[in-house]
């Protein structure tokens, strides 16, 4: 079903899912406090063990401060495991809360398009996330405030101390801005370029068939190595950019703490600074460059992430649906279009409009065309799987907005133009996939459709698995499981999109079966049709034509009429450019 968007949704965004490790957020943040603080102490341990123990030669006092370092030591480990752990404990939450809105994620870029390569980048997007998340980088953004604290304490102890640490932070903070000026545009193109790359390598196994029967196997293999290739020259240079860039920022350490001693012994020789003082503005100086270090080596990592929040949200908002907490009874009277004008997702120029008509129950209608007149671009909106532009569809007097998308989809039976199975058994997929779907409701199904016979005769009959995309059945008994799957539990509205594409004399029979099956229930068929047999079992013909409602009437005057004139009269012209086969 489509999905909307709230302004609440909008507003909120991804911060909506962070609510629930926020924390988690702030147990990390605390921690990080504590480590620093022990850092603060080391530099301060170091002063009085130089200054106070080592002249007064006391074997009470360096017992009692080597104990208070062991101490320190111990500490410093434990609330280092325990920030790495709850990372990782606020990494996997975050997924396991954003997981559940992956599927429609991928399902609206599939509808509404706006994704790159294969479609599948907010499963990437995700993982960029945790991955960064579960790693040493949050960590180092997170001391870079307290070196700011330990920067203040090199400027105490001395102007010269805490200008020579600036400096180093300086210089230090270059490789980062190195990394994100010149690496953006290629980061940016190998995370698209993956996920194309993927996408040929898809396109290859879906389409096996045709590539070899065609010849195109070294094309396409060409295709995907002179792409995989790019990708691996494009991936050599950011590591050897990062690479530099990490060797770079380690010297520049060293130099940096080389500096900060030195200028400290140059102070002690006009006593300055004390040994204690020199040494603790070392420890002080690790303290200020060790975070810009890590950082620098985790900045690839956390620009893939920032690019992954940016993108997921501005999605999610987009996935926010208006609650319907009002249960509509099932419909059993009408379905109504009124003056419809429909546009594919994202495009402004209408594929068809000003359609309008009513069917009552027990009625059926039979749409007819040329190819491009939009008589699949109207099941899709009539499925409530595209939204109108302008218009309304109306079901028992309700616009389809008023239904719960999943009771929605309970009431109407949907066979696309190309139907695709999902990999499962035949059963499942005739069920839709409900767990509580009993034996008695797919058989059921089945002989409406008429395929139990059939599906019998399978190797393991009803548990079949079909394969993906149902390759493992014959287009006939892809067709036909279809129509089950559309008529399980009797959905009021039936929509069938070509149904006898690929159907023999018995699948045909079967299909008027259907309909009529449909029709005595007080149900309501809407089917395309390209051969007037099918039209002889509808009350009602309605002809399309350049994506407009060219005829509508009963059935009988409407044969009439169309028998009366050639097959060139019934041609439309093409359709416009970019609008979706018909």
């Amino acid at each position: 079903m489509n999905v909307g968007q709230s302004g609440a949704g909008a507003r909120a965004g991804i911060w909506e899912l962070i609510r629930p490790v926020r924390q988690g957020l702030i147990g990390v943040t605390l921690v990080s406090g504590f480590l620093n603080l022990l850092l603060v102490g080391g530099a301060l341990y170091v002063t009085v063990l130089f200054d106070t123990a080592l002249p007064g030669r006391s074997g009470e006092t360096l017992a009692g401060l080597f104990l208070l370092s062991v101490g320190g030591i111990v500490a410093f480990g434990f609330f280092g495991v325990l920030r790495s752990r709850l990372l990782g404990d606020v990494a996997t939450a975050l997924h396991l809360n954003m997981a559940g809105q992956m599927p429609a994620g991928i399902h609206h870029i599939a509808t509404f398009g706006g994704g790159s390569g294969d479609g599948l980048q907010p499963l990437d997007d995700l993982e960029d996330l945790r991955l960064f998340l579960s790693s040493s980088t949050p960590g180092a953004l997170l001391d870079l405030p307290w070196a700011l604290l330990a920067l203040i304490f090199l400027f105490v102890a001395h102007v010269w101390l805490g200008a020579v640490a600036l400096l180093a932070l300086a210089v230090m903070a270059i490789p980062c801005v190195i990394i994100e000026r010149s690496a953006q545009a290629q980061v940016e193109w190998l995370g698209d370029a993956k996920s194309y790359r993927r996408l040929v390598a898809d396109e290859h196994r879906r389409h096996a068939e045709v590539i070899e029967v065609t010849g195109m196997i070294q094309r396409f293999g060409y295709r995907w190595t002179s792409l995989d290739r790019q990708i691996l020259t494009a991936q050599l240079q950011q590591d050897r950019l990062a690479a530099t860039l990490d060797i770079v920022s380690g010297a520049l350490r060293v130099l940096a703490l080389a500096a900060v001693l030195t200028v400290g012994i140059w102070l002690s020789y006009d006593n300055a600074a004390s040994v204690g003082v020199i040494f603790a503005c070392g420890i002080l100086m690790f303290q200020v460059l060790a975070p810009v270090d890590r950082a620098v080596a985790g900045w690839p990592g956390f620009a893939a992430a920032r690019r992954a929040w940016n993108r997921l949200n501005q999605l999610l908002p987009m996935l926010k649906r208006s609650k319907v907490t009002t249960v509509l009874p099932p419909p059993v009277q009408s379905f109504e279009v009124g003056q419809l004008v429909v546009a594919a997702p994202g495009r402004q120029q209408p594929l068809i409009h000003n359609i309008g008509f009513r069917l009552n129950g027990g009625e059926a209608l039979g749409i007819v065309g040329a190819n491009g007149a939009g008589k699949t671009v109207l099941m899709r909106a009539l499925s409530g799987y595209w939204r109108p532009a302008q218009g309304v569809i109306r079901l028992d007097g309700a616009v389809l907005d008023q239904w719960d998308p999943e009771a929605l989809g309970e009431h109407i039976g949907y066979l696309p133009q190309n139907v695709e199975l999902l990999n499962g058994s035949v059963a499942q997929n005739i069920a839709r996939f409900d767990p509580a779907a009993t034996s008695e409701e797919i058989i059921a199904a089945a002989k409406a459709a008429g395929a139990h016979d059939f599906i019998l005769r399978l190797p393991q009959g009803y548990e079949t698995e079909v394969g993906r995309d149902g390759r493992l059945m014959p287009p006939g008994h892809r067709q036909r499981i279809g129509l089950a799957r559309a008529l399980f539990r009797d959905p009021f509205v039936l929509l069938l999109d070509d149904p006898d594409s690929n159907l023999d004399l018995e699948g045909q029979a079967a299909l008027t079966s259907a309909l009529a099956g449909v029709r005595k229930r007080k149900g309501i068929a809407i089917t395309i049709a390209y051969q007037l047999e099918i039209l002889a079992h509808v009350d009602h013909i309605m002809v399309m034509q350049a994506g407009g409602l060219a005829a509508f009437g009963p059935r009988d005057r409407m044969l009439q009429r169309l028998r009366g004139h050639d097959d060139r009269t019934l041609q439309a012209p093409p359709p416009p450019k970019g609008s979706p086969p018909n």
